[in-house]
């Protein structure tokens, strides 16, 4: 049984800012990822919905200060970072404090990211379920037998996946 969502932020909840060397929250413009907010009004009913991301620069109530500024934090009941945990995605010691955190264990837990080596890589080789949000149509890398248990292009269609997932 699936419980919990987890969504990487840069690129998945709010667009990356290409170059800015700060923290996401202190960039001069934030913009939520096209059809976020429907996707995250469908699934928080069902799910605990969490934020896992590699920034090495912001600690967790930054990210939470950066969705906010797009209207999105309400949504999440965490916040985790790289600079705060020390470790960062794909290590599976990135994902056990994750699930740890979250009281779930991994086959209860899907990861959402636009990444395929760190969001979805590590999430399937720490047993997680993983979404890739492939919004820029890249190929899974050459010689890479694990798959993602769903690819979107759309965060409209995560509803949808999400619910095939848990059958």
């Amino acid at each position: 049984m699936i419980t919990t969502l987890i969504f990487d932020a840069g690129d998945t909840l709010v667009h990356d800012i290409p170059g800015f060397p700060g923290k996401l929250v202190d960039a001069p413009e934030l913009v939520a990822m096209p059809n976020i907010e429907a996707a995250l009004d469908a699934l928080k009913p069902q799910y605990t919905l969490v934020v896992a991301s590699n920034a090495n620069v912001s600690l967790p109530d930054d990210i939470r200060r950066a969705t906010a500024r797009v209207g999105l934090d309400h949504y999440f009941a965490q916040f985790h970072t790289s600079a705060a945990m020390g470790v960062s995605k794909p290590d599976p010691a990135f994902f056990a404090a994750i699930l740890a955190a979250a009281g779930c264990a991994p086959a209860e837990a899907v990861m959402i990211g636009d990444t395929f080596g760190t969001d979805i890589l590590g999430a399937k080789r720490a047993g997680l379920h993983a979404v890739w949000y492939n919004v820029r149509g890249e190929a899974v890398p050459a010689g890479t037998a694990t798959r993602p248990d769903a690819t979107i292009t759309d965060l409209a269609d995560l509803p949808a996946v999400i619910q095939a997932l848990v059958g």
